[in-house]
């Protein structure tokens, strides 16, 4: 047998006899919890999580739990199994510790195909040997270390880096809208995302997801970087932020999902460090250029990426003199598109065109599938018949 069977097997108290799933009373358990689906907590290493941020705990993935009522899914009106999450820390985003004395919230019912027997049955004595190690693949251990993360080996794991406020703008609406989705900071959005990962991977899945409340909490994780590995339980791991890196020199007030661009860098590369690659929104040395803003201006003379003329402003330079930093913007502005519009005249002839044609529509179908595209021209192209040569000294 595989180890996925050997797994999803029975012991003699969780026989399964002619498709029957069974469960007896007191029987330990693993359960594929998502937060969310009955309640906001997440299980934590330590009650302090609730009182510290940013606050890290998995909120997708396997727990450990103990069976209640006894369940037989052949029987008629037996469709959830009934159990006791027996991890004893759980707090939500905003910090709000769960009372675990009151039976209400440590009780829940799951469907049977989101619940495993906590232990397998070994077959050899090598198989329990590689249990008690913690070698196995996919055997069940019931707690990774207190941390309320079941010792279940999983195809992925997910750190999640998002905001913790509830409230941020979805900005669903308008023309700088994102849809139905919305913004890629906002629980909405993050929701639809997690339902495409639950269906592609089902049951087979971890999400830690770490709380964001400022970007003061952008630096704490990046100095736990290398304990989140440790809480990973899948073979194939990422990070996914969640965050609006920005840069704000004026102490002005940053809304919700805005964390400073310098903190997030570093902490997309202590995690890359700690081997957990970026894979989303960019790796960091990608995503560093994009959000330097530098690329438009370097990479502007460039015709076939279609990239209008660019300048950059030195802020002193406005500081001194706003009104002369203007012009001399538009100057620099002037020459690049000169320069721009003399590497494609050079194109055209490199592909036998007249320059001054170049943005003639028959010839620009030419460039385009030479070169990718051509930047829009200054002014447009003459319309009739071909100008007199002085007319062409003179354009």
């Amino acid at each position: 047998k595989s180890t996925r069977e050997r797994i999803e097997g029975t012991s003699s108290s969780m026989a399964s006899a002619q498709g029957a799933t069974r469960y007896s009373k007191g029987d330990e358990v693993v359960v594929f919890y998502r937060c969310g689906d009955h309640d906001s907590y997440m299980p934590v290493s330590s009650a302090a999580q609730g009182l510290t941020t940013p606050r890290i705990g998995q909120t997708h993935g396997w727990v450990p739990a103990v069976v209640i009522e006894d369940f037989d899914s052949s029987k008629e009106g037996q469709s959830e199994v009934r159990l006791r999450y027996t991890h004893e820390r759980w707090v939500d985003r905003s910090g709000d510790v769960l009372n675990i004395h009151d039976p209400r919230n440590m009780h829940a019912s799951h469907p049977p195909h989101r619940v495993r027997p906590a232990r397998s049955p070994f077959e050899t004595a090598s198989d329990a040997s590689a249990f008690a190690s913690g070698s196995a693949g996919r055997y069940f251990r019931p707690d990774g270390g207190g941390t309320g993360v079941a010792g279940v080996e999983t195809t992925l794991s997910l750190v999640v880096v998002r905001w913790a406020d509830e409230n941020c703008d979805e900005v669903k609406e308008g023309d700088s809208g994102w849809g139905p989705t919305g913004a890629v900071v906002s629980d909405s959005y993050i929701s639809y995302w997690l339902e495409a990962v639950d269906c592609a991977f089902p049951n087979d899945y971890q999400v830690v997801t770490c709380w964001i409340a400022s970007s003061e909490d952008v630096r704490a994780l990046g100095h736990a970087a290398g304990l989140l590995r440790l809480l990973l339980t899948g073979r194939h791991y990422g990070s996914f932020h969640f965050l609006w890196p920005c840069q704000s020199q004026d102490a002005q007030h940053i809304p919700s999902g805005y964390v400073d661009v310098n903190e997030s860098m570093v902490l997309l590369q202590k995690l890359e460090a700690a081997g957990i690659a970026t894979q989303f929104p960019h790796p960091s040395h990608l995503y560093k250029v994009f959000l330097s803003k530098d690329w438009t201006s370097q990479l502007c003379l460039f015709p076939e990426l279609r990239i209008p003329a660019t300048t950059k402003v030195s802020r002193s330079a406005f500081e001194r003199d706003p009104h002369g930093a203007a012009e001399r913007a538009l100057e620099a502005l002037a020459k690049l598109k000169a320069a721009q519009w003399d590497k494609a005249k050079l194109q055209a002839k490199a592909h036998g065109l007249d320059p001054l044609s170049a943005y003639q529509p028959a010839n620009r179908s030419v460039l385009e599938g030479a070169l990718g595209g051509l930047p829009a021209p200054a002014a447009p192209p003459p319309v009739g018949p071909p100008p007199s040569a002085a007319a062409a000294a003179a354009t």
